[in-house]
This record gives C-alpha cells, sequence and structure tokens, in this order.
C-alpha cells in the first residue's frame, strides 16, 4: 500500500489501542462506583473511588493495551493518555510506587505538549496516590503548588480542592481540611461526590468540636439527592450529632431519629436506627425508654441486629456507667462487647468518633474494678448477717430465696419469649 495508507492503518491500530484500553478502565471503575454500598462511618469518608488491592481483571488488561501501544508508538499522540490510564490502573490496584511513577511522567509528557487539562488530573491523582501512600504531606504540597497557579477549569479546581482537603483531614490538619472542602464544594456537581465531600465535612466538624457546623454539613449532603446509603449516613450522623453533642440541639436529634424510624425506606438499617434512638433517649433523660430501645437491639429478633451485638453492649455499659452509675453491669455488658467487636480498620488518622476502640483494655480495667464492687458488696452483706438475731437472721435468708426466685422467673419468661419471637421469625421466613 501507499505511504499513505500504512499511516492511517497505523493511526487506526494505536486509535483503537487507545479506545480499548480506555473502556476496559472504565467498565472497572463503573464496578467499583457501587451506590448500594453501606458506608462505614467508623472511617473518615474517602470522596472519591478506593482501591480494590489487586481485584479487578478489567485494571490488568488496561495496563496491558496502554503499555502494548507505548511500546508500539511512545511518541503517539495517546502517549500521555496510555501513561495516565496506567497510572489509575495502578491506583486502584494500590500499587502506590507504580502509580505514582506513572502520574508524575504524565504530568511531564502533557505540559510538554500544553495539555493542561490532563496534567492538572495527574496532579490530582498524583495527590490521592501519595495519600494512599500516607504520605499526606507530599500529596497536600503537591496540590497546593497547583491552586497557586490560579488557573485552570474551576471544576477542576474544585476537585483538587476537595481532594486537598481529604487530604489535610487524613494528616489531622482539621482547620486546613474545612477551608479547603468549603471552597471546592460549591463547583462539585456530581450529587454523590458533593454529597461525600460534606460528609467529609462533617466529620471534620466533628473532630474540630464544632457539632453544630457538623450538623449542617450532614443536613447539605443530604439535599443533594445522593443515592440512598449516601443520605442516610448523613441523616443518621446529622441526628447523632445533634442528638448526643450540640448544646441544646437533643430534641432536634431526636425528632431526625423518630422520623428515621418512621420511614420504610430504612427498614435494612432498622437495627442501626434503633440503637442511635436508644442512645438519644438516654441523653434525653428518657432512661427506661433508652433502655428497652437499646436492649431490644441484641434481644428482638425482629430487629436483626446480630452485626450491631458488640456496638450494642458498648453503648449499654455507657448507658449504666453514666446514667445509673451501676459499674458491674457496665463491666459485664463491656466483657461482651470486648469478644464481640473487632479492631476498626483504618489507621489511626482515618477513624472517626463514631469508631469503637481500645474496648478490651476498658473491659479489663472495668472488670477489675467490678470485682472489688462485688467482694465489698459481699463482704458488707456478710457483715450486715452476722449483727441480725435468729429471727431476723432467718426472715433475710427468706426474702433472698424469694429475690432469688424472682430472678429465675425472670429469666425464664424473657427467654420464653425471644424462644417464640424466633418460631414466629422462622415460620414468616
Amino acid at each position: 500500500g501507499s505511504p499513505i495508507h500504512d499511516r492511517y492503518n497505523n493511526f487506526r491500530a494505536y486509535y483503537n489501542a487507545y479506545y480499548n484500553a480506555s473502556r476496559v478502565m472504565e467498565e472497572g471503575e463503573r464496578q467499583l462506583d457501587r451506590p448500594d454500598q453501606a458506608l462505614d462511618r467508623t472511617r473518615l469518608v474517602s470522596i472519591f473511588p478506593e482501591g480494590t488491592g489487586g481485584r479487578g481483571a478489567q485494571f490488568t488488561e488496561a495496563i496491558e493495551k496502554s503499555s502494548e501501544l507505548l511500546r508500539a508508538r511512545a511518541d503517539s499522540k495517546w502517549a500521555d493518555d496510555a501513561l495516565f490510564i496506567i497510572g489509575k490502573a495502578y491506583f486502584y490496584q494500590e500499587n502506590v510506587v507504580g502509580a505514582e511513577q506513572k502520574f508524575r511522567e504524565t504530568i511531564q509528557v502533557a505540559e510538554a505538549r500544553g495539555n493542561e487539562r490532563l496534567a492538572d488530573e495527574a496532579r490530582l491523582w498524583l495527590g490521592r496516590t501519595l495519600g494512599l501512600a500516607q504520605r499526606y504531606e507530599e500529596g497536600a504540597t503537591v496540590l497546593q503548588e497547583r491552586l497557586a497557579q490560579a488557573a485552570g477549569n474551576r471544576r477542576d479546581q474544585a476537585r483538587l480542592r476537595l481532594v486537598l482537603g481529604e487530604l489535610f483531614a487524613r494528616a489531622g490538619r482539621y482547620d486546613e481540611a474545612v477551608t479547603a472542602l468549603r471552597a471546592g464544594i460549591p463547583d462539585e456537581r456530581d450529587p454523590d461526590t458533593a454529597a461525600r465531600a460534606l460528609i467529609l465535612l462533617g466529620q471534620v466538624e466533628e473532630e474540630r468540636g464544632q457539632f453544630d457546623a457538623a450538623g449542617e454539613s450532614y443536613r447539605d449532603a443530604g439535599l443533594r439527592n445522593p443515592a440512598y446509603e449516601l443520605a442516610y449516613a448523613a441523616e443518621l450522623s446529622r441526628a447523632l450529632v445533634l442528638g448526643l453533642d450540640a448544646p441544646g440541639r437533643t430534641n432536634d436529634g431526636l425528632e431526625i431519629i423518630r422520623r428515621m424510624r418512621r420511614d420504610d425506606k430504612n427498614y435494612q438499617h432498622r437495627a442501626e436506627v434503633e440503637l442511635a434512638y436508644g442512645r438519644i433517649l438516654a441523653n434525653a433523660g428518657q432512661e427506661q425508654e433508652a433502655l428497652q430501645a437499646m436492649r431490644s437491639v441484641v434481644y428482638d429478633p425482629q430487629l436483626q441486629g446480630g452485626p450491631l451485638r458488640g456496638e450494642t453492649h458498648t453503648r449499654l455499659a455507657e448507658f449504666y456507667r453514666d446514667v445509673r452509675g451501676d459499674f458491674v453491669r457496665a463491666s459485664a455488658h463491656l466483657d461482651t462487647a470486648a469478644t464481640a467487636l473487632r479492631q476498626p480498620a483504618g489507621t489511626e488518622q482515618n477513624l472517626t468518633r463514631a469508631a469503637l476502640v481500645g474496648i478490651p483494655r476498658t473491659a479489663a480495667a472495668f472488670n477489675a474494678y467490678a470485682q472489688v464492687a462485688n467482694r465489698l458488696a459481699e463482704a458488707d452483706s456478710l457483715l450486715e448477717l452476722g449483727m441480725l438475731d435468729d429471727e431476723a437472721f432467718a426472715e433475710r435468708i427468706r426474702a433472698i430465696e424469694v429475690q432469688r426466685r424472682e430472678i429465675y422467673r425472670e429469666e425464664q419468661r424473657r427467654l420464653a419469649q425471644t424462644r417464640a419471637q424466633q418460631d414466629f421469625a422462622g415460620r414468616e421466613g
């Protein structure tokens, strides 16, 4: 064929290689974007999709197709795009060394070609990669240097600020995180991305002790009309921060959580909502209702609260410690919590106020206290019994026996009720 025909065939081959790599990458990213996945409120929210830890055949295929293009024609007009695709695939595979190298190469090649838009996108991903490697300060510097130039597309600038805010949050630089997030959120048009950024802002405001501001951020996240799981997490967080922490806002939190209890959309989260309801009731001084709500999470099979067993016993321990001053019962609940809870995932910087940490250590301390308290109570009882005359001694023994029979009957009644509920649930299923 003619030279022109040969060049056309080469062009088509390179374009097809780039197109196929892009398509495979998009397929992998779509699988990562799961709006139906519950949000883990114990960790700082990631604004953009996270890595897979090596899972996902699409990312391996995207690397292979892009590498093939670069080997065949390193000076192709799609070379910088191919480098960028490889960097993203490495990021999703959590290969931070490979991702960092490819994003730096992308920036260099894109700038040489005047493709500032791609260079900025690569900087954003380089910042995220350094954050994934827990090199938060380095990542922040990369993004701050670009933002200092005060140029570029507003949406790209907004996303740079959102990633910068996330890095500051993970580095514990909360004031700077708030500034960056508040600057970036207004120009973010994607409802889910904006909601994630607003939830992260709420978490950071909680860390700063700005509980009213946190409540406003969670409210604004819901107003963006994101996917259900994001809206649910935002509303639950809002109920808890107002009901438990914001001065004078307990009734506001109670109103929100009652509304959530009535909403059928929250049926799959009914146990978590009920636990939050109990905690807020306790803070509102409604002790008996609070205890009933929290106990139902572990004892009412209709709520299916098994996954929350550890947290529920922790919250019951807090109730007996803070509201009733009963450290012995608190110790019993903490013992159960310590065996049921798993250590929360993530580094110290990634954990939020919702995370339950150090429970086994607290349980051990409470257990030691409870043993001392029980020994003291037994000694006091024996001393008191020893001071009674025969008639009073016999009367006290009869009263103790009656009390123990009552406790036994109550335990049997509760066991029978639980079995009946389980049988009913089984028939319904």
